[in-house]
Formats: C-alpha cells, structure tokens, sequence
C-alpha cells in the first residue's frame, strides 16, 4: 500500500470515520498486530504533523523551543511532561499500529460489499443468505456475510449467538468464523455462541456433520447431538453428548438449561428480557441447574422460578436492574 494510502487510512481511523465493524475489527487487531517498515515511517510522519516532534533519536529539547517561539508563550512543567509522556506513548505504539494498517485498509475497501445484521438484548432476527441458508440471530449479537458469496467458499462472521439452517452444496463449503475458532459445514443444521465476554466457544450440532479447528489447535469431527466447547485460553475441547434439539430451542421463545451454571443462566435471562442482575457474588450458588423458560412469560414469572431454585430469598426490578438478595 502507498503511503498516501496509509495516511488516509490512519486519519480516518483516528477521526472515528469508519464504519462500526471495522472499528471493532480495528480495535482488536490492534493488540495482534505485527510489524512493517513501510509502516513505521508513514505514522512517524503522521505524528510529526500533529505533535511537533520528530523521530525518536532527534533532540526534544529543540522541539520544545519551537514548540515555545511557535505558541510565543513558555508551557507549563507539568504540560512539558504531559508532552513527552505523550511522545513517548506514540513512539511505543507506532510499530503496533503499522502492522493493522493494510488489513484495515483492506477491509475498508471491501466493507460497501458485506451486511451487517445486530440484534440488541431482548431482540432477535431471522437472516436469509445470499444461498439461501438461514440464521436466527440471538439477542445481543452481530453477524457479517457479503451480499454475494465467491465461488470458492461460503464464509460468515459470528459475533454472539446464532443458530444455522444451511443450504446442501458440497462443492461450496458453508464456514462459519468466530474471534477463535473456524466452523465448516457442507449442509446441517446447528449452534454457535460465541459472545465477546465469553472465554469459550460454544458449538452444538442437530443434524449433519461438522468440521472445527482453530490456530495452534487439532481439527475435529462434530456429530449430530454432540456439544463442543472450545477454551480460547488453552486451545482445549470438550465434546460430550446432549439432545441439541431441546438445548438450542432459544429461536422459538424457550430457554433450556442442563448442568448450566447459575451466571450462564442469569446472563441468558439478561439478553432475553434486556436487564441486568444484581446480586453480591458472595450469595451465587456454586451448584448447576436443569431448568427452562417460556422467554412469552412475564419477566416476574422467570423470576419466581430462578429464586425458587437458588439460595436467594427475593428480587427486586427497577427499571432495567433486577436486585437478588
């Protein structure tokens, strides 16, 4: 990429001028990124334009004195140490930000080409796919899929919770991408969550066959009725059995629970009916629970069922907060 390029990209960045996803891509790329030369001298220049410093090994001290006769008024110490803190910060960060500018400008370019679908809490939506697939977006999610697949391979991106109904076609592989793992399916039916703040991806299949792999992690088979969940932490997998079916009936207004534990099912609650709990973390049961909801039910209605199976005695609602005591 040139360096007008560059520049054009780092500005719009920095203006906050891009679309939401990319931000968000931009945002999480930045602590992966690697690093380039080319780079490295387009942000030196850029910050040489809005900082008055120039390359780390020139003298500060000079660019502080034009800095003075410039503004024709001395700063004050603790705005001089402002200043060089602050140079010092961006000269730190100039190698970081190199690395994601080419995958931004990138996904930039080819942003006018994709749809982006969310879905606040308490709301969920029904996607259809250039293919002719489906997708039931869970409340609180985001998904990303180009207006036109290519001819290679048909690929999403999964922010959230989402269940998938996916058109047969065994010479374009169906991929779904979370931030940590690589689902692929030629035709099936199945589940993905994969929130921002969950530590794990949670993948559960109803018919079919899945493959799953993820880097610095083996490849593996899911089979119809099998749950997997993959630790991003560690890169390990537990697989185990379950009636899929039964578990992933959220699309259809019922929230189903086995051995879950008690703040996955408050958070599950939360997304379904926009609240948020609160509860002193001291008082949370540590055992699981086995028990399901009619998200058609009045919110007090859950409620008088979570209690009942826990050691909290009440709860209060007020507005968008539910008390637990």
């Amino acid at each position: 990429m040139n360096e007008q390029k560059y520049r054009g990209v780092v500005k719009k960045f920095f203006g906050n001028d891009l679309p939401g996803p990319v931000q968000h891509y931009f945002q999480r790329w930045f602590l992966r990124t690697g690093k380039s030369a080319q780079s490295d001298k387009v942000l030196s220049d850029l910050f040489d334009d809005v900082s008055d410093f120039d390359q780390p090994e020139v003298d500060a001290d000079a660019h502080l004195a034009r800095f003075k006769l410039k503004y024709n008024h001395r700063p004050s110490r603790k705005y001089q140490l402002f200043r060089k803190i602050y140079k010092v910060a961006m000269i730190l960060l100039l190698p970081v930000l190199a690395g994601l500018l080419t995958y931004y400008y990138t996904l930039a370019d080819h942003y006018q080409d994709m749809h982006q679908v969310s879905t606040r809490w308490g709301e969920q939506k029904i996607i259809h796919l250039p293919d002719g697939s489906t997708v039931w977006l869970n409340a609180g999610s985001t998904l990303i899929y180009p207006k036109k697949f290519d001819a290679k391979i048909r690929s999403i991106h999964l922010i959230g919770e989402g269940r998938f109904s996916v058109q047969k076609n065994e010479d374009l592989p169906f991929v779904v991408q979370t931030n940590d793992q690589k689902i692929e399916a030629l035709g099936t039916i199945f589940a993905v969550k994969a929130y921002s703040n969950m530590d794990c991806t949670v993948t559960r299949l109803e018919e079919g066959l899945l493959r799953l792999s993820a880097k610095n992690s083996e490849t593996y088979l899911l089979y119809p009725d099998q749950e997997s969940v993959f630790d991003a932490q560690s890169g390990g997998v537990q697989i185990k059995r379950i009636d899929a079916g039964h578990l992933v009936m959220w699309y259809d207004g019922q929230l189903n629970f086995e051995s879950e534990s008690f703040d996955e099912i408050t958070e599950a609650i939360a997304r379904q009916y926009d609240i948020d709990f609160i509860y002193d973390p001291a008082s949370n049961n540590s055992k699981v629970l086995n028990v399901k909801f009619n998200t058609k039910e009045p919110l007090e209605q859950v409620l008088d069922v979570l209690v009942g199976l826990t050691d909290f005695s009440e709860y209060r609602i007020n507005g968008r907060k539910v008390y637990l005591k």
